[in-house]
């Protein structure tokens, strides 16, 4: 179509890859740590002492029961000393119960802190992956928009219409990007079993 004498041209169609813009996908994922170094290195010392007083004070009622089947001491003496040793093994346990729950809360930290890295670590790998690949398809799109007119122009009507044979396509090999895809996939999955591992341990 002309204008004043002009000849409009049609715009050029864009050989670039179109890329969706999505937003950054947010993992729910996250690392908080509520038990630091020092606070289970304490709880390990005190784990082992509490240890060693709850053996203690469970061989010493031991020992007054058998003190009682031997004649030493009578029923009530009994009842009178062991009162005191029960209540003293009651507290230990329950220094125990806590000193294990500190270390075993700070292990699990410790794992879903390490798991989560990993994971984000492959994550970030492929995107990157993602990006270098959106790159070169869009390259090459721009590179077969340029050479299908010229290819289009060289050949013969009867080449034109002329319907191709379709043969059966024997298996693509994986590309070096497919495989390396496959590789991060398998990570991710042994990240995740692990972690659920994990989980079922607590």
């Amino acid at each position: 179509m002309k204008y004043f004498g002009k000849e409009k041209k049609e715009p050029e169609k864009s050989t670039t890859l179109p890329i969706t813009e999505e937003p950054r996908m947010k993992l729910p994922f996250t690392s908080s740590k509520t038990i630091k170094d020092e606070e289970a290195t304490q709880a390990k010392e005190e784990l082992k002492i509490s240890s060693l007083l709850k053996e203690i004070t469970s061989y010493a009622l031991t020992r007054l029961y058998e003190a009682e089947a031997e004649g030493k001491i009578s029923e009530g003496e009994r009842d009178h000393l062991t009162k005191k040793y029960k209540e003293e093994l009651s507290q230990i346990e329950e220094k125990l119960d806590y000193s294990q729950s500190v270390i075993d809360l700070y292990k699990l930290e410790e794992t879903q802190s390490e798991l989560i890295g990993m994971f984000y670590e492959k994550i970030d790998e492929l995107n990157r992956k993602i990006d270098d690949v959106r790159g070169l398809l869009g390259q090459k799109r721009s590179e077969v928009a340029e050479e299908k007119p010229k290819d289009e122009a060289a050949k013969t009507p009867s080449e034109k219409t002329r319907p191709k044979e379709t043969k059966p396509k024997p298996p693509t090999p994986k590309s070096p990007t497919e495989q390396k895809i496959e590789n991060i996939r398998e990570e991710v999955l042994k990240l995740i079993e692990k972690l659920d591992k994990t989980e079922a341990g607590i």
